[in-house]
């Protein structure tokens, strides 16, 4: 089921001739999608997490950039060994779909979720991975000064309730994340620059968001 929509998404005509890395950040935001509808229709997560970052800027709020990885902020502490098995019972069960991989990193504020199929989507060579990768990064809330919202999304057949930060709080961590950005990389922490911040922060600015510092 879920490969046979991955085909008819990239038969599409809006996505031929399009790149190969193009494609694949498509298809990345596709089984974002799965992730959360099972986060936030699971009464054991759905309160507890609440979305942020560059993607849910776009699934929220319509940034115009493709999306990397899913970032929540966590009310309280959660069981990652538990989340894990849960999404791959999920994938099994609801969409019979047994391919997925799911590691912890981190000491347990990361998964990786991997799905091998890229090749049969023709989007890999034999000698390259098979694996199209979705991370979740969670990490305990910081500061309990914040406002929060709920979306509605009825997005790929689901129907789900997001909640997620206004946008004040997400342009203000938005700040905070230029200023302190550490990119999780194997066991290290190494500090990069990345881009995609400055173009959201623009984003922020012509929206005239007045961050909620």
């Amino acid at each position: 089921m879920i490969i046979e929509e991955l085909k008819s998404l990239i038969n599409i005509s809006s996505v031929q001739n399009k790149s190969n890395l193009y494609i694949r950040s498509l298809l990345k935001e596709f089984l974002q999608v799965y992730v959360l509808n099972y986060i936030y229709l699971n009464p054991n997560y759905n309160k507890n997490f609440l979305f942020t970052g560059g993607t849910c800027l776009r699934h929220c709020f319509g940034l115009n950039r493709l999306s990397e990885d899913l970032d929540f902020d966590l009310k309280n502490e959660i069981d990652a060994n538990n989340l894990k098995s849960s999404i791959e019972a999920y994938f099994k069960t609801e969409f019979m779909y047994d391919g997925l991989q799911v590691s912890i990193l981190q000491k347990g504020r990361q998964l990786l979720l991997k799905f091998p199929v890229l090749k049969e989507l023709k989007l890999a060579t034999e000698s390259e991975s098979d694996l199209l990768y979705i991370k979740l990064d969670m990490s305990l809330m910081a500061s309990k000064i914040y406002n929060q919202n709920s979306t509605l999304k009825s997005i790929n057949n689901f129907n789900y309730l997001v909640t997620h930060y206004d946008l004040p709080t997400l342009f203000a961590s938005k700040i905070v994340t230029i200023l302190t950005r550490q990119r999780f990389l194997g066991k290290e922490n190494i500090n990069v620059v990345k881009g995609r911040d400055y173009f959201d922060l623009l984003w922020f600015l012509d929206k005239k968001v007045i961050p909620n510092l």
